[in-house]
Parts: structure tokens; sequence; C-alpha cells
């Protein structure tokens, strides 16, 4: 488009741009959207019809074919909301970035530029918000509600061509509207141009996917495929989050909250941009084995070790012995005594039953006490200089609540008064006054089976810069936190870089539309959720190069071929249980468009139900054993 109408602006003195969906553009599909913007926003659920039908009447009661702002809210609402309206339009509207290039173009050819619009904002109004969006240096503007001509009928270009003193052939007019401005223009001598706007396919929007899905399309990035993937995808749901915790914290009262390293750090940054409440924010320092640790020596016993560290499903006796607090280097002759090597692996679910575990942790027991208690005086130290007290909300991306567990037990122990609350991405089990996003144990099960099936991939959007945090340490002055060197190098971790980056310049712009009352929560996980569950092949091997750390440094996808897999199938299942992105991991093996994650997700919900079944014949047959010794 842009060189056709450089070519054909050369030939005209003055250049004339209709405003709303030529130089500028809604950031919703529809122009009536913004009334159900402003209905959200005073809390009325009639606003829209009573909005869309008080023009209408306006113009019958005061004659006017165009009457202003003022005309209509003469007898409807208030000045308020006719703040709120003004407001609204001039927040939802933004250049339109192609007709903002011919314009410039024009100016640079010292063209007269004029802005013509059928509208009942008023003049003042309208040049603040082109001003506002970059159009600054032309010659007029003609509002139709000014002047009560319309472009609609003819009346105003009339005008406009008598005011000018012109002849009409020296025009050339740019607009959207077919009648408006091309067949009209045309019938008073005007040369005009049809904009025809790539608009979004015709469907039923619901309000937030039609902001949503406009927005993106005014403000499509175009840089690099992660930041992109960041922008359009995973900036919505760090945006739909921090509003959704900002409206939990006014409702709870809450007046300080701490985002827990590291999943919070990216948490933390979205909610600050988003903040419009004075909720005092804090990064804090902890790690799963900075809490873990100090809390061990109170319960040391082998059989509750699974209560008080956190084991991925299978590890290594390094791991095992640093998730205790321990420098597996210095027990190298003690574990090798025990027959246990440097590659033997250990699975979750029945490490306690290896002798040569326990055997092994009776002789370093004493060591693990020892080194629990010193821990557990810094990291009480370091809540208290961090004011870690009374009503508090913490932020983690969540699943199983052991972080706040053991900062509850911590504080408790400590005598540190505290009511926290703790607020999550998702609960796999629900805590004391936990709140999940996405998912609260099983009220969402696609949410939670999503996840489960990549929470590597998932995990990995939320990766901070720095490293784990191992314990504190104290230099005189403070207590400091420990962090393990960042395992991951710039190159492993440009991708995520690039996707925050793109996420949190996606929550910086969206939240200067102002969207008050507006929640986004039934599209926010949509985006993200579709690449975790059914990526196509280039997202494959884009992102499965992303390296993770669960015990072992991996990429999360890791795979043999096919014919591999063909002639071991133990090998199959245990690379499948061991990736962290099972969908992208199925379609790598068998390279075919199935449908994996609903094979996955009826997998998952039956064992769910054999799970259910279990726990609920286990909690019958307690019940009866406690009925009997009371009989």
């Amino acid at each position: 488009m842009e060189k056709k109408i450089k070519d054909i602006i050369d030939k005209y003195d003055v250049i004339s741009f209709d405003i709303f969906d030529t130089a500028l553009e809604r950031n919703c599909c529809k122009p009536e959207d913004v009334f159900k913007i402003i209905g959200k926003k005073i809390n009325d659920k009639t606003f829209y019809e009573k909005r869309m039908n008080i023009e209408n009447q306006t113009i019958k009661e005061t004659g006017k074919i165009s009457p202003t702002i003022n005309d209509i809210y003469k007898n409807f609402y208030d000045e308020n909301v006719m703040k709120i309206e003004i407001d609204t339009e001039e927040n939802i509207l933004q250049a339109n970035i192609e007709i903002k290039k011919v314009y410039d173009y024009c100016i640079s050819k010292n063209k007269k530029v004029i802005f013509i619009s059928d509208m009942y904002l008023t003049k003042e109004i309208l040049e603040r918000i082109l001003k506002k969006n970059g159009y600054n240096n032309y010659f007029k503007l003609y509002v139709s509600s000014e002047y009560n001509k319309t472009k609609s009928n003819g009346d105003l270009f009339d005008f406009v061509i008598e005011d000018l003193n012109i002849k009409e052939n020296k025009i050339l007019h740019l607009g959207d509207s077919f009648k408006s401005d091309f067949l009209m223009a045309k019938k008073k001598g005007i040369r005009a141009y049809y904009y025809k706007k790539k608009n979004v396919k015709e469907k039923s929007y619901s309000l937030e996917d039609s902001i949503f899905t406009k927005f993106i399309k005014n403000n499509q990035p175009n840089k690099n495929i992660a930041y992109n993937y960041g922008y359009e995808k995973y900036g919505i749901l760090l945006y739909a989050y921090s509003k959704w915790l900002e409206s939990k914290f006014t409702k709870l009262n809450i007046k300080k909250v701490f985002f827990l390293s590291r999943d919070g750090y990216i948490m933390q940054k979205a909610f600050d941009i988003c903040k419009s409440t004075p909720v005092q924010s804090k990064y804090l320092y902890v790690s799963r084995r900075s809490l873990n640790v100090p809390n061990l020596w109170k319960n040391p016993d082998f059989q509750h070790l699974d209560e008080n560290i956190s084991m991925s499903n299978y590890f290594n006796i390094n791991t095992f012995i640093s998730r205790l607090g321990l420098d597996a280097r210095k027990y190298e002759e003690i574990y090798t005594k025990c027959k246990i090597s440097k590659t033997d692996e250990f699975s979750r679910k029945n490490f306690k039953d290896d002798v040569r575990l326990r055997k092994l942790y009776e002789i370093i027991k004493n060591d693990v006490i020892e080194n629990s208690k010193k821990e557990y005086d810094l990291v009480l130290k370091y809540l208290k200089q961090n004011e870690f007290e009374g009503k508090v909300a913490i932020v983690d991306i969540g699943w199983h609540g052991s972080m706040q567990k053991n900062i509850e037990k911590l504080c408790k122990s400590g005598n540190i008064e505290t009511e926290i609350f703790g607020f999550y991405m998702g609960q796999e089990k629900i805590v004391n006054n936990g709140y999940g996003y996405l998912f609260n144990e099983f009220d969402n099960p696609k949410n939670k089976i999503s996840i489960a099936g990549s929470f590597g991939f998932f995990e990995s959007l939320f990766l901070a810069n720095h490293g784990s945090i191992i314990k504190y340490k104290d230099d005189g002055d403070n207590i400091k936190p420990c962090a393990e060197k960042n395992e991951f190098d710039k190159e492993d971790t440009y991708i995520i870089r690039e996707l925050q980056t793109g996420a949190l310049d996606f929550v910086k712009d969206f939240d200067a539309l102002k969207l008050d009352n507006i929640y986004f929560d039934n599209i926010a996980f949509n985006k993200i959720q579709r690449l975790l569950t059914n990526p196509n092949n280039n997202e494959i091997n884009y992102f499965g190069n992303i390296k993770f750390n669960d015990t072992y440094i991996s990429k999360i996808i890791e795979t043999k071929n096919i014919f591999f897999y063909i002639f071991h199938l133990k090998d199959l299942k245990k690379d499948f249980i061991k990736c962290v992105w099972k969908m992208g991991f199925l379609k790598n093996v068998f390279k075919l468009n199935l449908p994996y994650f609903k094979l996955y997700y009826k997998l998952k919900i039956k064992n769910e139900s054999k799970n259910n079944c279990k726990n609920y014949n286990k909690a019958k047959y307690t019940n009866r054993s406690l009925e009997n010794e009371k009989r």
C-alpha cells in the first residue's frame, strides 16, 4: 500500500485523513466495545445497551445531525461517567502504524495535512489524542460535532472545500468507510482513496478476547521468535495473573507481598508494572533447599526425609547428600563403603526402602543435624531482616506448597508472628490460605494436566537470572543469601530472556490501556497452553533445546530415534517419564500429527480416578477402624 499511495500523494496539494479506524485504531474489534469497557469500569451491566440507544435519542431531542458528547451526557449519567468515556477512548486508541508512515511522508513533502471525522468527541479532545499518538504537524482538524455537518451526507466535505478556499480536485482523502470516505468524497469531486483495513476474522468474541486480539494485531512485534512469543502469548498470562493477585490482595487487605526466588522474579517485575494499589513488594531469596535444610534437625529420622526434603522422580547420591545440606564430595569414601556409586539412580517413590541409603544416612545423621541447626538460626535472621512478619502474602509458581509450609514451620518455631497467604499459578495440593490461579487440586483438570505434562518448559518461562539459593551467611552487617553459580550460560538462557523481555513489554503496553475491572482470566492461559500441549515441529525444534535443571541439567526434550525405542520399550517409558515436555517428546519421536494430549489427558484422568478411589477407600477403612475402637 505504502508505495502506491505515495505516488498518488505527490499529485495533490491537500491530503485529508479520516481519524477513526484510519489514522487511529482502537484496541478492540468493534467500536461499540468501548461502551462495554465503560460498563465494566462503572460496574453497570446495562450501560452498553443504554449508551447505544442514547445517541439516536439525543439526535431526535436536539435536532442535531451530529451531537457532541456534552449533548449526549446532558440527561445521561453524569460528568464523571462522561470523563470515564473520554479517558477510555483516549487510552484504547493508538496510531495506525501503516497510516502513520503515510502521514509522515506527507509532512516530509510539505503537504497541507488535514483530518476530517464524523465523531461526537470535541475538537479539543481529538486534538489531544492525535498529538499523543504522534500526529502533531497537521494544518486543520474538522469534526462533525463542531459544525453539525457530516461526511456521511457530504455536507462536511462541502464545508472543508469552502473553508480551505481550494478546488476540490486538489484534495486527496483517505478513509476506511466505503460510503462516507470513498463514495461521498468522490461525489463532491474529491479524489478518494479507500483504505481497506485488514480486519480480524469475523467471529463472536468475548470483550476480553476482542481487546486482546485487536491489541496484538495492532502491535504485532517483528523481532526474534522468542521475543514475539513472549509478547503475543506469554505476556497476557503475566498481566492477568498480576491483576488477579492485586484483586486478591485488596479483598484480603494484604499490604505486604514477598515474591519467592527464582520463579517469582518475572512475576514481581510484571506485578510492579501493573499494580495500582500501595502494596509493598519484595523479592525474597529462598529455595526449597534453603528452607528444607533448616527444618531437618527437628524431625531427622530417615523415614521422615520425604516430608522434609524435595526429590525429583530420579536422583543420584550427590543430589541426595546435597539436599540434606552437606557437601557430597566430603562423603565419597563413606557412600562408597555403603556400596553406592556416583552413577546409581534412586527413585523418589521407593528410596526409603534402599538399605544402602538408610545405612549411609545413619552414619552422617549427626552432621545433618548440626548443619541444620546452624542454617536454622541464619534463615530466621534473614526473615526478620526482611520484616517477614504480620499478615503477608507469598507468591511462587506453586504445585505442592512446600515453600509455604517450610516458612510457616520456621516462623512458628522461631516465634515470628505471621499470617501467611500463598498465591500460586497452581496448587497440586491446597495449602492453608493457599490460592491457585490456573487450578486448585483438580478443579480445572485441563490446566493442571497441561502443566503436569510440560512442567519443565512452563517453569523455564519463569527462570530468574541468578543461581538457586543454597543457604545464608552473616557478613557482620547483614544476612546475605548464598547462591549457586547460575547453572546456565548466556547462550542457554537467551531464549528465556527474550521471551521474558517480550512478555514484560506486552505487560507495560497493555497496562497503558487502563482496563480497570476487566479481567482476562478466561483467555490468559490459552496461548501458552496451546504451545505446551500441541506444539508444531518448528516450535519443538526451537524451544526443545532449552536447558532445565531437575536434578540433572538436560534439554527439555531429549529423545532417541524411533528405531531405537522399537527394540527398547523400557527406555521409551523411562525417557518419557523423565522428559519435562511430554507432548514435545511424543511428537519428536513419532513425527506424526496425532492427538497426543487427548490421549495423555485421558490416561491422567483415569489414574486420578483410581487414586481418588484408593484415597476414598483408605479414608473409609480408617473411619471404620476408629468407630470400632470407640465401641
